[in-house]
């Protein structure tokens, strides 16, 4: 089988994978409901009932030897470091645009419990160590290992533009969180884009991480819940909207920046190293095969955002 056809093929088994998977973590609520007394355990079952078979498997069942060529190989130091500065922007840029669709979401009456992801802080250390665990280590290391190195290293063949694309919008369909669909595919573009300049996943694994850390870090803040409360409810949607904008605004400056330093060092490196170290897949056609376990992984995911979308409208 052609590696293009084999990565559509473990994108549906993928999609196949998450909705068994989330079918078995739910039955386990019912049966164990303490599990959803503890948010670090009940996001921690989820990781590791749903993240790990179906995003980490698929993903290493879909890469073949050499691993280099799915983004297995290093890059400088450089690259890494801009990237650290990339990730602060990342993470700017998406809370704007989310905080933006929050309030459209509260305008039009949906509910937040539905539509949003409901992430919640930690009262201790080991409960900080674990919630950065769940939300942040792994989310990083299995979502970018298949989207950024398996899937999108196998489309290769098909195009910057396209392979970038279509990775991108199966990551962000595969949130099932339509609300965050502007930011999941502003962040999946970016990831995206980072990865397959680069050739390697380690830099988009550490803005994903960097971009998720900086959320847990805030949420475990000491903060009075009763006084946030207020707090929140004393915010109009002209500050809302205003805060998005300057967040919007200064994602976008930093992210710009960044990048542009970054496609600069890429550059330089890539002239220094040998040149069996970027070698990548060989082009290949996008067959019909290829097009079908695309279409219709693409599909499935966007009738079960569409779900998602009526079910914060019918649950309120």
């Amino acid at each position: 089988m052609k590696q293009g056809n084999r990565a559509g093929l473990f994108m549906l088994v993928s999609i196949g994978l998450y909705l068994l998977m989330s079918l078995v973590l739910g039955i386990a609520m019912i049966v164990f409901p303490q599990i959803m007394h503890d948010y670090v355990t009940m996001i921690g079952a989820s990781s590791i009932v749903v993240t790990l078979p179906a995003i980490l498997m698929p993903g290493l069942l879909t890469m073949r030897k050499p691993y280099k060529r799915f983004g297995f190989q290093g890059t400088s130091i450089g690259v890494i470091l801009l990237s650290l500065v990339l990730s602060v922007g990342v993470f700017f840029l998406s809370t704007g645009v989310n905080s933006f669709m929050t309030l459209l979401a509260e305008t039009l009456g949906a509910n937040s419990d539905v539509y949003s992801q409901n992430l919640m802080g930690a009262n201790s250390l080991e409960g900080f160590l674990l919630l950065t665990l769940f939300v942040a280590v792994i989310p990083a290391v299995c979502e970018e290992l298949f989207f950024r190195g398996a899937l999108l290293n196998s489309w290769r063949g098909l195009g910057r533009k396209n392979a970038i694309l279509i990775t991108t919008v199966l990551f962000s369909l595969m949130h099932l969180t339509p609300m965050s669909l502007p930011s999941f595919l502003i962040i999946g573009y970016i990831l995206g884009s980072l990865a397959y300049d680069s050739r390697s996943v380690l830099p988009s694994m550490l803005v994903h991480f960097v971009h998720n850390f900086i959320t847990v870090v805030i949420l475990c803040l000491p903060i009075d819940v009763a006084a946030q409360d207020e707090a929140a409810l004393a915010v109009s949607p002209t500050d809302t909207i205003i805060a998005g904008g300057i967040m919007t605004a200064l994602g976008i400056i930093i992210t710009v920046i960044s990048w542009i330093a970054i496609r600069s060092r890429l550059k330089a490196y890539q002239k220094r190293i040998e040149p069996c170290e970027t070698a990548v897949l060989e082009i290949i056609e996008p067959s019909h095969t290829l097009r079908a376990y695309i279409t219709i992984s693409g599909i499935i995911l966007l009738a079960l955002n569409v779900i998602m979308l009526l079910l914060s409208f019918i649950q309120v």
